[in-house]
Formats: C-alpha cells, structure tokens, sequence
C-alpha cells in the first residue's frame, strides 16, 4: 500500500452550489415527491438547497431543507440562487423572466399532451420552447424534448427509496385458489394513468374466470362513483404518505400499472418491483425504458382489457411465472438507486452552472499548441533528467519507462488489453503510446476540446491507430457499461469536478478486473502551493544564476515563485487543478488499489515552469544540479516535511 495519506474525506463543497427548486405546491403527488428526493439529495451532497413556494411544508413527507415562503409566483418573489429550478409549465416563465439565476426545466412528463391539460397546450408548448436547459427523469422523455425543442438536455432517472421499499423477509407467493391480490395505484381523475382500463382488465378477470380476486386501490382522493361503477374495490385508500407506500406494496401478490403514452416514469412501478411484487405494465416507452431485457414485467398494450385480463389469469395461476417477475423485478429496480440519482443529478447541475468555465477550458486547451513556441521547453516534464527521477521513483529503474512498467499488469501470456477507455485525451499522444507498446489494441478516448480531438483523430488515421475519439464534457459522458478492459486517465481527473461521477461510470464500464491507470497531480487545489512549498522553492530560485532562472517564453529574469490567483486560474483554464486533493480519496472508493507509486513534485513542479529549458540535458553541471534539487526535494518528502504532488495509482474495478 502506499504511505502517505492525503485527506480523509472527499471535499463535495468545494464546488457547493446555492440551487432552489420552485414549486406551486406541496400536496402529495410523485412528481413533487421527486422534487423532494431531489433537495434532500443535493443536500446531502453540500449544496445550500431550498425550496421555494406559496405552499405550507408538506405534512406528508420529512422534508428537512428550508423554505423560503412567498405569496405567489412571480419573477419579482424569486429569490437569488446559482441554480433556479421550474418543476412544471407554471412556474418555468416566472423562473426565466426573474434572472435570479440560471434557469432550469425538471421536466417529469409532456404536459402538453396531458388531456386534463389541453385548453392550455399552446402556451405549455410556447414555455417548453424557452432555451434552457431541461432535466429528466427518463430516457424517452430526453429524446423526445431533445427531437422536438433542439435543446440542452440532461437524463437524471430516478430512484428508489431502499430504506423504505425492499422484499419481505420470505417472500411467499400465494397459490391460485386463494384470493389473489392486486394493487392498482394512481388517481381514476388521470386520463395518463389510465386506471379505468386497468379496473376493466380486473373486472373481467373476475367475473369471466371466476379467480378469487382481492382488489386493492391507492389514490389521491377519495374513492368516486364513477370507479365503483366498473369495480368495488375492497380496500381503497386516499393521501397515504409515501412511506406507507411499500406496506401495500409488500401485501399485493401483483401490481397492475396500464398508463398511457403520456406517462412521465411510473414510479409506482419500480417501488412495487423492488418490494418483490410481480408487475403487469403497459406497453409504452416509460415502462419498457426500465431495462433492456423484458423479463421484469408482463406487457400488455395499454387499452387491451381483453390482454390485461388474460395476462392476469396467467399470472395469478403460475406460481413459476411470479417468481421470475419477482426476481426481474428486483434486478431491475436494483438499478434505480439513490447513489445513481444523486450522481446524475449533481452533474447535470455543475455541468450546467459550469458551462462557461468549460468553454473557457476548451478554448484554452483547443489553442494549447498553437500558444506554444515549438522547440521551447517549458514545463517540467520536457526535462529528460526529471522525467528519469520520476521513472526510477515509480518503477526503481531511471531507464524503465512507464509503458514497460504497465506490462507486468497484461493478462495472461502478456497479450494486450482488447479495448481501454481514456480520459481528457487532448489530441492522443499517450493513447497512441499505449497501443504502439502493445499495452491496448483498441482506445475510446474523450476529450471537451474539439480542436486537439481533430488534430488526434487525423494523426491516428494517418498512422492507423486504434483510436476513436469523442468530443465530451467527461463531467457528464456514460460510458458503455461492462464494455473495457483497462480505463486510464493520465494527467486527466486534476481536470475534473465530478470526480464521484466519472470515476463510478468508469467503474461500470469496465469488465471485471477491469485494469485502472492513473497518473496525477494530487497537490493542492488550483496550485495553491504551501507555505513550506513555496519557502523552499524560493530559497532555491534564489540561489540559481540568473541565466538559469530566466524565462525562455519572455526573457524576464523570475525572482519570485507566487501562487496563481484564482482569477487568473479560472480566466485562463477554470479545470485546472480544481479537486486535485480529492482524486485519492475517491479512486480509493470506486476503485480497489493495489499500488501507488508516488513521484514528488511539490519543488520541481513550481520551480522548473517556465525556466527548464535553461538546463541543457546535454551538460554535465546542469543535469547534475537538477538531479541535487530532485534529491533535495525527495529528502524533505521522506522527513515528511513536503507532501508528494504526484501519483501514479494501480487499482483494479471491485469486486461484487
């Protein structure tokens, strides 16, 4: 293992976000319970979040955030905030018109195909239009804004309460000739949720087949003549608190869920799969969105009662048909989990808030080489002697370089890996070196700069590499799950700030014992070097001739090593360095770690910028004074008075 620690816990609120959610109330539907979910994960996370409505505190749900109360929705009543949330087609024009921050959609469903909804669905279109960027809860509701508003859209899912719904202890499906029960959820007044065509479907299954039902209904409100026209109910239940939920979900042996096209999710769906109940759904993108493989749920179109009741009668009188369900169900809703939503949704917000900074960065990375002087060396790292020093404190050999290093870590017989995912590529350089050295035969490589990705897609054609590059934000990209066998970030996570989010994706895709590289800078965030850093760097500037410290880019004599100003790190690249010190801590938590190989840098780093092509490689005194400053450097690390700034890590994906 390795021997110094860096910080215990990750630092989530050193990018802390001020975010209002704005809602018109606060009764108990899902959608506002997914409001809910929402801040109380944001939360969690270190964001300062807070609900803003005319409404009273729920009395329904545990909501712990503030709210920040006003009369009625205007533009003037909504506070400042760095993220402003309108949660539905009432409240997006007063979230825009207020400027108060950046304004965001949490879109749930299409309300303009809502029938309740229709005298109102070319001013709910006119509002969808609004250019800005748009949250939702799934993948065909992504797609079909995307297709039609042409805007910037982020998927967040949803998830699963698993401290509140879970299986019974012993699940115990019950045979056909007891009475059967079945748990219909949602409000009879939704025309989407479709419940008259799931109690018609009951109805026949009942009376035509003669199977002792038990029909168990949950709504919003009282139970109508209308419904009781096609079907009594035995049990009806109105306002139950959503964390009574899973007792009835516990106590049916079936759900039966036949919402139309227009339904957003279908929550009661997923909570019912992961209380272990069998779920018989409709046909519609929403439900078959929820996994690929179609063995957690019985399908049926959603106004085919004839189809609803035979596949009742199925199911109610094949105990093995349930139990596949039942263990579909699971699986599926295993996927739906707090960790993944809160993941999602902290990207899609820091992506957004971030926008500009990371247009700032991709400009400033896509004009990387043509800001630089060919030939001018500059940074540490075009030293021969340094790079020697840091090769032989990762490897033990000055002359072992760190491909032939990573060759121990090949599979069996030293074949290469079939396909690696890399990082922040810039233009490939080292993605190319993995597979000229046999390391990886095929890269998927992502980077946000367009330019540097064009120049590495055309050398990589030129030269016939493996590489296939993508244009991303690697803050927010999903990667292909269990799809590599290496995943490498080199010189790439000091660049990112949702380090959890692309390092648990990361771990998703990967096959198991999945390899990980990572070569980092892990010193202080934004160089904010040390006071003992700084002292010592300076004390050594200072005792160098003058035509050793003088820049090569501008030919100004350097006198003194400052910290960057956070100003001038975020006017120039806003990623740099921005949770450097948390990259340990979290590649610890997302990853097994087998080694890692630290390589100094708090004094060459520093020093050696802007000054190192002053040191010819090539001249006997000037390799030897550097060689004396990395020993010097590498002295203080060992009395533990300066902190190693670089790592390489070996970690492999965990195992289940």
């Amino acid at each position: 293992m390795w021997t110094q620690p860096k910080i215990s816990e990750v630092n989530i609120t050193s990018y802390k976000m001020k975010i209002t959610y704005i809602t018109q109330s606060t009764e108990l539907w899902g959608g506002i319970y997914v409001v809910f979910q929402h801040l109380q994960l944001l939360a969690e996370a270190g964001h300062n979040v807070f609900l803003t409505t005319p409404a009273d505190r729920p009395d329904w749900y545990p909501l712990s955030v503030p709210i920040h109360h006003v009369s009625h929705l205007a533009a003037d009543l909504i506070p400042e905030a760095d993220i402003v949330v309108a949660t539905s087609w009432t409240t997006i024009k007063p979230v825009v018109d207020s400027k108060k921050g950046i304004p965001v959609h949490l879109c749930q469903g299409l309300e303009y195909d809502y029938k309740e909804l229709g005298p109102h669905k070319a001013a709910i279109e006119a509002v969808y239009a609004f250019p800005i960027p748009k949250m939702t809860v799934a993948p065909h509701l992504d797609t079909a804004l995307r297709a039609r508003f042409k805007g910037e859209t982020y998927c967040v899912g949803q998830m699963v309460d698993r401290n509140i719904f879970y299986p019974p202890q012993a699940p115990n499906p019950k045979a056909f000739d007891k009475p059967f029960s079945i748990l219909v959820v949602g409000p009879f007044q939704a025309d989407f949720k479709n419940i008259r065509a799931a109690l018609k479907g009951i109805a026949i299954a009942k009376q035509a087949y003669e199977i002792p039902i038990k029909l168990i209904r949950v709504s919003q409100f009282p139970l109508s003549e209308e419904e009781k026209e096609i079907i009594v109910p035995d049990e009806y239940h109105f306002h139950v608190p959503y964390i009574e939920m899973a007792h009835f979900y516990r106590r049916a042996d079936l759900l039966v869920s036949m919402s139309k096209e227009a339904e957003g999710f279908g929550l009661p769906a997923i909570e019912a799969m992961a209380c272990g109940t069998p779920t018989i759904l409709s046909r519609i993108p929403s439900y078959t969105s929820f996994d690929p493989v179609a063995d957690y749920a019985r399908f049926v179109d959603p106004l085919d009662f004839e189809a609803l009741s035979d596949a009742i009668v199925e199911t109610a009188g094949n105990r093995s048909l349930r139990e596949d369900l039942i263990r579909g169900g699971l699986r599926v809703a295993g996927k739906f989990t707090k960790e993944r939503l809160q993941d999602r949704l902290t990207t899609a917000l820091t992506s957004i808030r971030e926008k500009g900074a990371l247009q700032k960065a991709r400009e400033f990375w896509d004009g990387y080489h043509a800001n630089r002087t060919p030939d001018v060396r500059v940074s540490w790292w075009e030293s021969p002697v340094i790079v020697e020093a840091c090769q032989e404190r990762i490897t033990g050999d000055p002359k072992m370089t760190i491909h032939e290093f990573l060759k121990q870590y090949l599979p069996d017989q030293g074949r290469p890996f079939e396909r690696g995912l890399s990082v922040c590529c810039g233009s490939g350089e080292f993605e190319r070196e993995l597979i000229d050295h046999g390391l990886c035969r095929a890269i998927d490589a992502f980077d946000i700069a367009e330019e540097r990705v064009k120049e590495g897609m055309r050398i990589a054609g030129e030269q016939g590499s493996a590489i296939r590059f993508r244009v991303a934000d690697v803050n927010r990209s999903v990667f292909e799950t269990n799809h590599y066998d290496a995943f490498f970030a080199w010189s790439a996570l000091h660049h990112i700030q949702n380090l959890e989010g692309v390092c648990n994706r990361a771990a998703d895709a990967l096959r198991d014992n999945g390899l990980v590289v990572i070569q980092e800078y892990v010193g202080p965030n934004r160089f904010q070097w040390r006071d003992k850093q700084l002292a010592v760097a300076n004390r050594i500037l200072s005792l160098l001739p003058q035509r050793l410290r003088t820049s090569v880019r501008t030919g100004e004599v350097i006198s003194r090593i400052e910290r960057p100003t956070l100003e001038a790190i975020k006017r120039n690249d806003p990623s740099e360095a921005i949770r450097s010190e948390d990259i340990i801590p979290v590649v610890e938590r997302c990853f097994s770690i087998e080694a890692i190989r630290y390589f100094g840098g708090p004094i060459y780093h520093m020093l050696f910028n802007e000054i190192v092509g002053n040191f010819d490689p090539t001249d006997e005194k000037d390799t030897a004074l550097i060689r004396l400053i990395l020993l010097f450097e590498q002295t203080l690390i060992e009395e533990g008075i300066l902190d190693n700034d670089y790592a390489l890590i070996i970690a492999r994906k965990k195992a289940i």
